[in-house]
């Protein structure tokens, strides 16, 4: 996984920074992040945190989804939504 030890680093520096890798299909014995897609743990996240952005990377499809229900959820969509697309 791309950058994750750089975002280890900036998490032991930044107390208000966390990060959490998600897998849909991780490789056998995988115990890094979350084994699910990305929307079960969003969704927990926007409950659980007051105001937090979202970094969403990845295809299109997911993001389109995930934007759609974090903003039915009450998270607002230029202050707490961030995307970057590789393919759609």
């Amino acid at each position: 996984m791309f950058y994750a030890e750089k975002l280890d680093a900036l998490a032991q520096r930044l107390p208000r920074f966390r990060w959490t890798l998600c897998l849909t299909q991780p490789p056998a014995g995988w115990s890094a992040g979350e084994h699910s897609r990305i929307t079960p743990f969003l969704l927990r996240a926007a409950e659980a945190f007051a105001a937090p952005t979202f970094y969403l990377v990845g295809n299109g499809a997911m993001i389109d989804e995930a934007k759609r229900l974090l903003q039915e959820r009450g998270v607002d969509r230029k202050r707490q939504i961030r995307t970057e697309a590789f393919f759609k």
